[in-house]
């Protein structure tokens, strides 16, 4: 029961940080239009456009990645993959999600680390707004994490899939 509230809660963090990803993306076209409109029509561009948008560009895919794990969106060799028997398919898969978990995990190491001593050495990033260099290192830190979880969880998957002789989600067979 507990477990089962982790895992909705989990769940719960995914879907908004990719719901704040496809937020920002929205202010982002908007922002920039705005910018571009107020550069060419007003002869007045918007000063601090540019330079937070080089933040938004880097928040989103790391906001989003996780969620997309999760739903099955990232990249696959699916021709290699469809010549494989159901139950090898499932082994690749698992095995390729753990190859996945382990470069997030280490990834996310680092970057909590990293986000860690710019933190305590209050290092600010440079620019006309400069901002501490923690913010955007603990986002990235956040998605790497979440993503290592997500791998592990879809590997994890994949493994139940091989071990019951890969039947489809669905409970029918292909």
């Amino acid at each position: 029961m507990f477990g089962r509230k982790i895992v909705l809660c989990y769940n719960f963090v995914l879907d908004a940080m990719a719901a704040l990803a496809g937020v920002l993306l929205v202010f982002v076209m908007v922002s920039v239009s705005a910018d571009v409109a107020g550069r060419y029509v007003f002869g007045r561009p918007i000063g601090w456009v540019v330079e937070f948008t080089e933040y938004i560009l880097l928040y989103i895919p790391f906001l989003a990645m996780a969620w997309l794990v999760r739903e099955g969106g990232h990249v696959s060799i699916d021709v290699v993959l469809q010549a494989l028997g159901l139950r090898t398919r499932s082994l690749v898969n698992a095995a390729t999600s753990l190859a996945a978990a382990l470069t997030c995990g280490i990834a996310a190491y680092w970057a909590v680390l990293t986000a860690w001593d710019n933190y305590q050495r209050n290092v600010l990033t440079v620019g006309i707004y400069p901002i501490s260099k923690f913010i955007p290192l603990a986002i990235i830190a956040l998605g790497l994490s979440m993503s290592f979880i997500e791998f592990l969880r879809q590997a994890r998957r994949e493994r139940s899939q091989w071990r019951d002789g890969a039947l489809p989600r669905n409970g029918l067979s292909s």
